[in-house]
């Protein structure tokens, strides 16, 4: 049993709108240093490789798995990224962190709105498994503590039922 649990990769190759980085490009000067990182971690026992990168990376992720890292973080729902679709099209081979939108917890949002964005995948995520809810980056400066400790005991709820 390797002492590491997962490696960790910084790549923020996207912007709300796409990627920043062509899958040519990232093929042509990625893939083989991504290779021999992933590579080094599975010899040595570590399964999961997570990459953090902001922004829509639906065109990245296949490539991300392509070079065995599996782990995509933070599933931005401003950039349209939805872990439901990606869930659907690469089943478990992503496993998949983030996917709840940081934007409902802010001051002057409800916990009715709260519980709409989490009810409305989270459930059907864990219940899939390989998905870890969180929210979509850093929480906001302005989300008073009491939408967060909502938001938070509902994710509690919804992992302790299954």
């Amino acid at each position: 049993m390797p002492d590491i649990d997962y490696g960790s990769v910084w790549e923020d190759m996207a912007m709300k709108t796409g990627s920043l980085i062509s899958p040519k490009l990232f093929r042509d000067f990625m893939m083989q240093p991504l290779n021999r990182v992933t590579k080094a971690l599975n010899e040595r026992g570590i399964e999961i490789t997570m990459v953090d990168s902001d922004g829509n990376v639906d065109e990245l992720i296949p490539l991300w798995l392509e070079a065995n890292v599996n782990l995509i973080y933070p599933l931005e729902v401003a950039a349209d990224c939805d872990a439901l679709e990606y869930r659907s099209r690469f089943g478990k081979e992503a496993l998949l962190m983030g996917d709840v939108d940081k934007r409902v917890l802010r001051d002057g949002c409800s916990k009715a709105q709260i519980e709409r964005e989490v009810v409305s995948k989270v459930p059907e995520l864990v219940e899939a498994g390989g998905f870890s809810p969180m929210v979509d980056h850093a929480v906001p400066p302005d989300v008073p503590f009491e939408n967060f400790r909502y938001y938070v005991d509902l994710i509690q709820d919804i992992c302790t039922s299954r």
